[in-house]
């Protein structure tokens, strides 16, 4: 038996009398496991055993928390599986393993502290890529089961402090995923009176604000200078501006996509 107590950690029995509660000195190292030496903890009230990974998405993983933290890394800076594999010496399924548990530990973290925000201003936007294959390279069946194709993520971003309050994911740019984000933005805010909501004019945006958030808006009517030039448009013959509503709206030193509403 381990004669080191830890003094942070809490037992993880729910049936335990110190269930959760820290600094008793009833958790003790049992033994170590894995390549990453894994501390097996023991709690000396109950008599209950659980790694010290338990609770966290590195639970059940045995390779070291330094190559996890390497690849969560990698991930978080847009590489690929595949390359992140090879940058990191694991394989493929294990960066997957990770991707899935470490994301869906994010997700629960976010949803329990992104509540009860004051956020005056957001920007609404959709990011495209896709699951496997493109589009047309998918089979009937993979269309249907939404296994490979496109996948849109729809965001609710706060301006000012580039916080991610909302996202959700949806197979198609559609009313359905508008209504979704904004409801989701909605409850994370406690549906307080927006001052501002700029989105790239998307149409479904303005239905579900009309429906899910209820207080009156109007658009921007500002007019701004810019030109619209065909793609094969040779340098230095690009026609003069023209005067059409703005694609953005500078906001306080700040450039926000569209228009406010």
């Amino acid at each position: 038996m381990g004669q080191i107590s830890f003094l942070d950690v809490g037992c993880v029995n729910p049936d335990c009398g110190r269930y959760g509660v820290k600094g008793l000195g009833n958790i003790v190292i049992r033994r170590r496991y894995g390549t990453g030496r894994i501390r097996f903890l023991h709690c000396r009230h109950c008599q209950h055993e659980f790694s010290e990974r338990n609770g966290t998405p590195l639970f059940d993983l045995r390779i070291s928390q330094e190559k996890i933290v390497a690849v969560v890394r990698h991930l978080a800076e847009g590489t690929g599986v595949r390359k992140t594999a090879r940058l990191t010496g694991v394989s493929r399924d294990t960066v997957g393993r990770i991707l899935r548990r470490v994301g869906s530990h994010a997700r629960g973290i976010h949803d329990r502290l992104v509540r009860g925000l004051d956020v005056p201003e957001v920007q609404m936007n959709e990011m495209w890529s896709f699951v496997k294959k493109k589009d047309k390279n998918c089979t009937e069946k993979e269309r249907f089961e939404g296994e490979a194709g496109s996948v849109w993520d729809h965001i609710a971003i706060d301006p000012v402090s580039k916080l991610v309050v909302s996202m959700v994911q949806g197979s198609r740019r559609d009313q359905e995923s508008s209504d979704r984000l904004v409801k989701d933005f909605a409850d994370r805010t406690n549906n307080k009176p927006l001052k501002l909501v700029t989105t790239d004019e998307h149409a479904a945006y303005e239905a579900s604000l009309l429906v899910t958030i209820q207080h009156p808006f109007k658009k921007s009517l500002d007019m701004k200078a810019f030109v619209r030039a065909s793609p094969r448009t040779p340098p230095g013959l690009c026609p003069g501006p023209a005067r059409e509503p703005a694609p953005w709206t500078p906001i306080r030193g700040r450039v926000l996509n569209s228009y406010p509403c």
